[in-house]
This record gives structure tokens, C-alpha cells and sequence, in this order.
């Protein structure tokens, strides 16, 4: 597969965008209820409530080689923002029996991503694990791995092309049967699955209020939604608020504009706001609260810092994922690769949850985890059983 390049991501992007792919926590705001809808409503090729609810997750492949042994790993994860990728990425490391080694992108202040694969380099490892961030902001280094014929798999980072017009992200990492190894794909999927939601939530009456980007991941969400809103005849996106990366600050641009945009629309009922973050962090909650909104609720990865907006009715993770299960799949899939084995679909998915199947809410301050132990699974497959 090849892919056509990206505009590079602003540190300020990579920030964010760390936020949102990791378990941070903080304190999260008051806002309007969500509502839970009652009916599927919209258009009846959409999925149902019941079949989002129950999500696309699967149990990883049960057959696999064993895990290949005398293998060194540096992680480079994007920084402390994403720290739960790359300690699901060591656990896992641990139960292969590999050499784990991490090296800080510091969320690429002062080229943070370049060092830390120039170091990990140097030591010559096996193989790169990167976590959080594309590849066209590390673009170079990854360059340089590649020459080096250092293999390089990725956790939610779009790909790009290197010298010879081929992936720099050389190990696929399938994340399911649907979208194999592409990842714009199964972020496109995150904003329909919004879509379907709302639309159901306004009895196929949507006028939104959602935001769009430069960033790679976060304009296939908005991609995904609004094409699955333009197939809803009664259904409207009111403004599409423009949220480059520095905008995505406490007090910023974003999110005045966004205040803005519930004053000057009132009749919006549903609004779509794709990262956590901006929920919690940013004051999306909040403003909505303040602004007396009655708007339906939906966004959000299920990431911790939004666990009590979820939990208290406030607001729908249409598209929530596991990421320790992510970390773990793609392990398993670059266990393959030293193996000499094909990428296989690792079946990690999304589920929309809410108040309406509280058993999928987690703890307070804990990420949404799937419902089953993939953990065992792949314990299994690497010890050869």
C-alpha cells in the first residue's frame, strides 16, 4: 500500500493529539445531559443503538507462531501524555521474553521524536515501536531506520512514504478485519459511528455543532462523520469549527471560538467534539453547561480524563478503544514479522458506550477496556500452546 504524504503535524498538534491517545486524568466539568435516545431513528441503513453498543471488538487470533526469541525493542513513545501505550507495549514485551527499551519524544519539543529514534537507533535494535505520533513528523529518522534496515511498527500513527515512494512504517500492524493495517480507516470509522449516534439520539434531526483539523487522525474523523451526515435527509452540520493544534490550548482560540459557536446557534442538538480532551481539558463540557445547552453529547475515545462525563449520563464515547489492547495486538503483529509471518486481524474495535449499558462504563479515572482477556489469548499463542 502506498500512501500519499501529510502535512507535518505542529508540536502544539502532537501535543493534543498525545492527550487524547493517552490515560490522562483530570478533573471533568458539568455539561448539559446527553440523553440517551430511545429510538434508532434517522435512516434505516444506519446501524442500530443496540448494534453500536455491542461494537466491532473481537477476541485476537488463538493460532500464531511463538514468540521469537533474542529480540530488542526501543519504543518511542511520543511523551509522558501516552505513557499507557507504552507501558502496555512493555507488559506485553515482558510476556515475549523480549529486551524492552524506551526512549522519550518528549511530544517533540526542541525535535523530540528525531532524538529519541536517533538514540534508539545507536543500539541497534531489532525493531521500533512507535507510539502516538505520524510518521511524516519524524519523517528523516525514520528515514534513517529504514536505511539501516531496522523495521518499524506503529500504534495510531499514519504512514508516509519514504525515499523509494514505500511505507517508512514498515511492519504492518492489522488492527482488525475491516481496515487491515490502515489506521486513517479505522479513525474514519470513529466519526461515523458519532454520526450514527446523534442521528439516532435526534430521530434522524441532527443539527451539529463538530470540529475539523489539520491533523491527519483527527480530519479522518471529520471525514467519516460528515459524509454519514450528508446521507441523513433531516440532518445538518450547522459550523464545522476549524481546530489547528494552536488552537488546542486551555483558553484558546478553540475553545472561544466554540462558545461562540453555542451562542450563535442555539438550536444545535447534537455536538461532536472527536478527542476527550477537549471535552475535559479544553472546557467543551463546561462552555455547553454554561451556555445551557441542551445538545446531545458524543466524542471522545475512551480515554479516563472523560470516564465521568460517561458515567454520570453527560456524554456518549461513540467510538470508544481499548488502547492496552492496541499495544498488545501490535506486538503480536510484530512478533509475526520476526516470525516470518503474515500481520493477522488482532480484532480491535470500538463500542459506543453510555449510561444506556453501564456494565462497558469503567472505573472512575480508568480507560474503556474490552469485555473479554486478550491478555491470556496472546500469553498462550507466544508460549507455543
Amino acid at each position: 500500500m502506498r500512501f500519499t504524504k501529510v502535512r507535518r503535524l505542529s508540536a502544539a498538534v502532537a501535543v493534543m493529539l498525545a492527550l487524547l491517545l493517552a490515560g490522562c486524568s483530570s478533573g471533568s466539568p458539568e455539561a448539559a445531559p446527553s440523553g440517551p435516545p430511545s429510538a434508532s431513528g434517522g435512516n434505516a441503513d444506519f446501524p442500530s443503538l443496540a448494534e453500536l453498543y455491542e461494537g466491532t471488538s473481537a477476541e485476537p487470533p488463538s493460532d500464531g507462531p511463538a514468540a521469537a526469541k533474542d529480540k530488542s525493542v526501543w519504543v518511542i513513545n511520543c511523551g509522558s501524555p501516552c505513557n499507557s501505550g507504552a507501558e502496555a507495549a512493555k507488559e506485553a514485551a515482558s510476556a515475549l521474553g523480549w529486551d524492552y527499551n524506551y526512549a522519550d519524544g518528549n511530544l517533540n519539543i526542541a525535535g523530540g521524536y528525531a532524538s529519541a529514534i536517533r538514540t534508539a537507533l545507536a543500539s541497534h535494535p531489532d525493531a521500533l515501536y512507535i507510539q502516538g505520533f505520524s510518521c511524516s513528523v519524524a519523517q528523516q529518522p525514520l528515514q534513517e531506520a529504514k536505511d539501516q534496515g531496522v523495521p518499524v511498527i506503529s500504534v495510531d500513527g499514519v504512514n508516509c512514504n519514504g525515499a523509494d515512494d514505500n511505507p517508512l512504517f514498515t511492519v504492518p500492524n492489522a488492527v482488525n478485519k475491516t481496515v487491515g493495517d490502515n489506521i486513517e480507516e479505522f479513525w474514519k470509522d470513529n466519526g461515523r459511528r458519532a454520526a450514527w449516534f446523534l442521528i439516532a439520539a435526534t430521530n434522524g434531526n441532527l443539527k451539529a455543532i463538530s470540529t475539523d483539523g489539520p491533523d491527519p487522525l483527527e480530519h479522518a474523523i471529520a471525514t467519516g462523520f460528515e459524509e454519514e451526515v450528508a446521507k441523513c435527509g433531516g440532518c445538518m452540520i450547522l459550523q464545522s469549527i476549524n481546530s489547528p493544534g494552536t488552537d488546542l490550548i486551555p483558553n484558546g482560540p478553540w475553545i472561544q471560538n466554540f462558545r461562540t459557536s453555542l451562542v450563535t446557534n442555539p438550536d444545535a442538538n447534537g455536538v461532536f467534539l472527536p478527542f476527550d480532551f477537549m471535552y475535559g481539558t479544553l472546557g467543551g463540557a463546561a462552555a455547553m453547561n454554561e451556555a445551557g445547552s441542551k445538545a446531545s453529547m458524543a466524542g471522545g475515545l475512551g480515554i479516563a480524563e472523560a470516564t465521568d462525563l460517561v458515567s454520570s449520563g453527560k456524554l456518549t464515547w461513540p467510538g470508544a478503544a481499548d488502547d492496552t489492547f492496541k499495544g498488545w495486538a501490535a506486538m503480536d503483529n510484530l512478533n509475526r514479522f520476526f516470525n516470518g509471518v503474515t500481520a493477522a486481524p488482532q480484532g480491535v474495535g470500538q463500542a459506543a458506550v453510555n449510561t444506556d449499558n453501564p456494565d462497558a462504563i469503567p472505573a472512575a479515572g480508568k480507560p474503556y477496556q474490552v469485555p473479554f482477556d486478550y491478555k491470556a489469548v496472546y500469553r498462550s499463542v507466544w508460549a507455543g500452546k
